[in-house]
């Protein structure tokens, strides 16, 4: 010991502090302990607040960089003085400017383009239409002139190349503008001094206006691309509504080194009122506070998650620290009495018997801020988004000043009761008896767990229920004490009874020493807060994947621009002949109540290898595929002309009724063909199909009523044949039931179709309808589907009903299967076979055209490979492409992923730190447990026995650390993942599963499991460096 050495205090030559650091040289390993656990609880510490700020950048950085271009530009407009224009417009962009700059926490924002425009009607072309007229900075650097010059002053304008074909107008010629805003103005003239084309419309330099908008609005008004002039004088022309203002671009690098606070506030500052001191009022336009918000958002979700991981970490810190200095202290107690015996004033006492201690965790808690920054860096570079790193923050700062503080605390209550002790109790190393009963703080501990998990019960999610896993974890941690306790007693008497001197020897140490039972309430906590992490990460991501699913429906999903389904599955077909790679999807939405249905309608027959569909493999869609896709008869095409034989029984009107055929020709809606009058008897009708050279569809036949007549009429017609220009239709008239009335026909209308496999016969008796149309079946009726949700019906539960179809008209469905969310559909909509569904539309009208019908391609991540650049070689153009893997990855950075990696961390951590003790507190008794070794082996026990004995102690340590931990984070896991967001809009619910692969446990339990092995081994070879018979000589223990 140090005083029994000959060390000299003040006046001797050796100062008190250079007795701490001698001390600390003669316990290099116990102090190595203490400076490694200071370390972790630091680190611990600072990895929260470190690891969520650095969470938040990551979360800006996606949000940016998920965002259009133009949406995150600033747009800075004078709104000023709206009945004239601006007298000075160089002026006025130069004042606009530098209100900007007279920001500096704006100057993220680069490389302004000043602007004047104004919205005007343009007449004297082919049509009138809106257009803007506008003056932009160094415009003629992004334009290519077609016909003229770049130059347009006061009275001309440069015109773009597709507006002008438009017009039909072109260089000298002239139009007339009038402002919008003055209904009295007299358009004024311009003249055409140029034709331009875009280089790039999509070029950040255009700014937010949409400068290039030709075209038809939803509201039918026509419109132009902008008129454009390169002076700005020129707008002062027209009388009203001319802006002067500014678009700047975003420098999203600078922007993530930034305030973000700072350019907030900046940007609200920006919006000036009209009566501003300066003479200017300014509206600005940007998303970006939107994408602050979203951020924040996500900000606040991530450090919700601050107090149930950091405060158990950090407690889990202190109380491992108290536990190895309040056994570091029980051991230097004979040092701390012979100072006593040496007169030391109660202060150096103190300052002698924790000087040492103090002095690790003081040196290691930079170290510790320092690994923790480290640990946060490391992270921020494999999960993170790319560029985010680490950052000393103020919280860092904080948290790392309450790890050093709540370290001294644990020290001090450590050494209180040594300290306190007389001397003679120091110097025979008695232990002192608790005076607090430990079932006092083990009760408080479980009322507090069973306040939060009857909070997490009854639903509610903050509060006490926050804790609810740490406090799970500490009630496991003082059951699985208590266990070892009694079961190892249980055990001796046992063994005892049969013999077994390894396993009596084993349970007794078990059942007598203290440091086990903290050894086995430490490692259950650790173990517990392991498996909660594991689990609730994997649940989170089995979601995210099911949610990816459920966004993309497949690896890759490119949406094109493409006439109608039939284009799209020849398309599809040509560059996938097999069926193995690509499929054609048809989306269209429609109101149902007060929320959208989606109606998906896919390439079926292609859906096992490309669709990516929860709870559906690939045989399980191969037999989904059947059912959507009963085999039906394929369309029946005629070339040239159409022949009818048929008898006719009745034909009853006021004015002749006419026999009628339903033609679709390709690329057009379909269109009846009249084939005369309608004569009693056996006739031959016929009529030439114009169009029809290479072939056009029979989508039926059927009876027409005269044009002008309005009366009921009745007939009985009995079709007998169909030819065309080559000859007679084979199989048309001779499928059973392979004609019914047309969708076409009101549903009270009572027309009867039937169809014996011999031929078709229609009849009607005095209905008042203008065509009734007899269907040639191609498609089932009613349409097989999968429905997701409730069935868009009065009764929810219908598996029949009626719903409007993407042709318009009501179409009937049938559902064969019900699943809880439809791929790019949602959990309120239809999956149905696209082929059948352009079948039916074909009978209606033509897809072609229509806006609010959505193509894409669905495919593999193999088939996807060049894709874009086949489907551009095939005149499909492609407007946006959707990436399963690119959209896990983002979820993986999302706050909901980044909150639950923290628990993971938190666990990893823990089990790191209970270890650490268990190592500790092994190689503090390894001298005693050496001895009793020793005494044993000259009793006659053999070494085999006694090594039997170690791993039985292991067993049960290590093995009820890790069940009790790993049944109790299963638990926690159950308990509180519901009340946890696992995908960020996702809601809990139907869509969310709650499932753990049997793997993340065994993971945990796997990882565990090698650190407590690890940690047994060093426990065996210590005991047997200190278990040699020499210890037993006298002055060895």
């Amino acid at each position: 010991m140090i005083l029994d050495s000959g060390y000299r205090w003040h006046g001797g030559g050796t100062t008190l502090f250079g007795v701490i650091l001698r001390g600390i040289r003669f316990r290099p390993a116990r102090s190595l302990v203490v400076f490694l656990l200071a370390v972790a609880t630091t680190a611990a510490a600072v990895l929260t607040p470190a690891y969520t700020d650095a969470a938040g950048r990551s979360l800006l950085v996606d949000e940016l960089t998920s965002q259009d271009g133009r949406a995150l530009q600033l747009q800075v407009v004078d709104v000023r003085d709206l009945d004239a224009g601006p007298d000075d417009p160089a002026a006025s962009i130069e004042a606009v400017a530098a209100k900007v700059a007279g920001a500096p926490a704006l100057d993220v924002y680069t490389d302004p383009v000043g602007f004047l425009r104004s919205g005007g009607l343009v007449t004297g072309g082919r049509y009138d239409a809106r257009a803007l007229l506008a003056y932009r900075e160094n415009a003629c650097a992004h334009l290519s002139m077609i016909d003229g010059d770049c130059v347009a002053g006061p009275g001309e304008v440069l015109i773009s190349e597709r507006s002008a074909g438009e017009q039909q107008v072109g260089v000298g010629d002239t139009v007339a503008l009038s402002g919008l805003q003055a209904a009295e103005s007299e358009p004024v003239p311009h003249t055409v001094a140029g034709v331009y084309r875009p280089h790039d419309p999509e070029d950040p330099y255009w700014g937010r206006s949409g400068y290039f908008g030709h075209g038809t609005d939803s509201g039918g008004d026509r419109h132009l691309d902008a008129l454009l002039v390169t002076d700005p004088a020129a707008l002062l022309a027209l009388p009203r509504g001319v802006r002067v203002g500014a678009d700047y671009r975003l420098d999203v690098a600078a922007l993530r080194s930034a305030d973000v606070t700072a350019v907030r506030e900046a940007l609200e500052g920006l919006e000036t009122p009209p009566d501003d001191p300066a003479g200017i009022a300014l509206a600005v336009d940007t998303n970006l506070p939107g994408v602050f918000d979203v951020v924040a958002d996500g900000r606040a979700a991530v450090a919700r998650t601050v107090p149930p991981v950091a405060v158990p970490l950090l407690v889990l810190c202190w109380l491992v620290l108290y536990l190895v200095t309040t056994r570091l202290m029980h051991e230097r107690g004979a040092e701390i009495g012979l100072a006593k015996l040496r007169g030391l004033r109660r202060r150096s006492v103190v300052a002698f018997a924790m000087g040492e201690a103090l002095l690790l965790i003081a040196a290691g808690s930079p170290v510790g801020m320092g690994l923790g920054l480290l640990v946060v860096e490391v992270t921020g570079r494999l999960v993170l988004a790319e560029g985010v790193g680490v950052a000393v923050t103020p919280g860092a700062w904080w948290f790392a000043g309450v790890a050093l503080a709540g370290s001294g605390v644990a020290l001090t209550a450590a050494a209180y009761r040594t300290v306190r002790r007389p001397v003679l109790r120091l110097l025979r190393r008695v232990s002192v008896r608790r005076r607090v009963p430990a079932g006092i703080w083990e009760a408080v501990v479980v009322a507090l767990a069973v306040a939060a998990t009857a909070q997490l019960l009854t639903g509610e999610t903050g509060g006490m229920s926050m804790l609810a896993p740490a406090l799970l974890a500490t009630v496991a941690g003082v059951v699985a004490a208590r266990l070892l306790g009694g079961v190892s007693r249980l055990r001796h008497r046992v063994a005892a009874r049969r013999g077994s001197v390894a396993a009596m020897l084993a349970t007794w140490q078990l059942a007598r020493r203290g440091e086990f039972r903290r050894m086995v309430a430490l490692l259950t906590v650790a173990i517990t807060l392991l498996t909660f992490g594991f689990a609730a990460w994997d649940m989170s991501a089995h979601n995210r994947r099911l949610a990816a699913s459920d966004q993309v429906g497949a690896d890759l999903v490119y949406q094109v621009d493409v006439a109608d389904p039939d284009r799209l599955m020849e398309v599809v077909s040509t560059l996938d002949p097999d069926g193995g790679g690509l499929m054609g999807v048809m989306r269209t939405t429609e109101r149902y109540g007060s929320r959208n249905f989606t109606v998906i309608a896919a390439q079926t027959d292609r859906m096992a290898e490309v669709m990516r569909w929860r709870g559906h493999d690939a045989t399980t869609l191969a037999e989904l595929s059947g059912r959507l896709h009963p085999a039906a008869p394929d369309p029946v095409s005629v070339r040239g002309s159409i022949e009818v034989t048929a008898s006719v029984t009745v034909a009853e009107a006021e004015r002749p009724l006419q026999l009628t055929a339903r033609i679709l020709e390709p690329g057009r809606s379909p269109r009846n063909v009249l084939m005369g009058d309608l004569r009693t008897g056996r006739h031959d009708y016929r009529v030439s199909l114009s169009g029809c050279d290479d072939g056009c569809r029979l989508v039926g036949i059927g009876v027409a009523r005269y044009p002008g007549d309005f009366e009921d009429v009745s007939f009985a017609v009995a079709v007998e044949r169909v030819a065309d220009a080559d000859g007679e239709a084979e199989g048309l008239l001779t499928t059973v039931d392979g004609w019914r009335s047309s969708g076409l026909t009101p549903r009270n209308v009572p027309f009867e179709v039937a169809a014996d496999g011999v031929g078709l016969t229609m009849s009607a008796t005095g209905v008042d309808v203008p065509d009734l149309i007899a269907e040639y079946v191609t498609a089932p009726s009613p349409l097989p589907a999968v429905l997701a949700g409730d069935a868009p019906d009065d009764d929810p539960s219908a598996a029949r009903f009626w719903f409007p179809a993407p042709h318009g008209a009501p179409q009937h469905y049938a559902t064969v299967a019900t699943a809880s969310v439809i791929p790019r559909g949602g959990d309120r909509a239809l999956l149905v076979d696209l082929e059948y569904t352009d079948r039916i539309a074909d009978a209606f009208t033509s897809l072609g055209g229509q806006t609010d019908i959505g193509y894409e391609v669905w495919a593999t991540a193999e088939a996807g490979a060049g894709l874009p650049a086949r489907l551009a070689a095939e005149g499909v153009t492609v407007t946006r492409t959707l990436d399963r893997a690119d959209l896990l990855d983002r979820m993986s950075r999302q706050p909901s992923a980044l909150a639950l990696r923290l628990y993971l961390l938190a666990g990893g951590a823990a089990l790191a730190l209970a270890v650490g003790a268990v190592a500790l507190t092994a190689a503090a008794g390894s001298r005693p447990r050496g001895y009793d070794d020793a005494a044993l082996r000259v009793a006659g026990v053999p070494p085999g026995t006694l090594r039997r004995a170690a791993r039985i102690e292991h067993v049960h340590w290590a093995g009820l650390s890790i069940v009790m931990g790993t049944a109790t984070g299963l638990a926690a896991t159950w308990l509180v993942v519901p009340s946890i967001r696992l995908v960020d809009g996702v809601a809990s619910g139907a869509l969310v599963e709650y499932h753990v692969r049997a793997w993340w446990v065994a993971a945990a339990v796997a990882v565990a499991a090698a650190a407590l092995t690890g940690t047994a081994a060093a426990v065996d070879r210590w005991r047997a460096r200190h278990g040699t018979v020499q210890r037993l000589r006298e002055g060895e223990r």
